[in-house]
């Protein structure tokens, strides 16, 4: 998904649920028709973000 409102949207999602966000807009380029944008991202994750948010990720122990 591309634009200014998905990226919004992403980014909003996020700080939602991360909450140490660092969100950076690098350089802007010109080109033909269009102004194209890189965004880079650094997130630091608890354990327990990742328990609540990916809990499928979680290496359970059979019981």
């Amino acid at each position: 998904v591309f634009g200014i409102e998905s990226t919004l949207e992403n980014w909003t999602l996020l700080s939602h649920n991360i909450e140490d966000l660092y969100i950076l807009l690098v350089p802007l380029k010109q080109e033909v028709k269009s102004l194209v944008a890189d965004v880079g991202g650094i997130a630091t994750t608890m354990v327990a973000t990742i328990r609540n948010e990916f809990p499928h990720l979680m290496h359970t122990e059979p019981r």
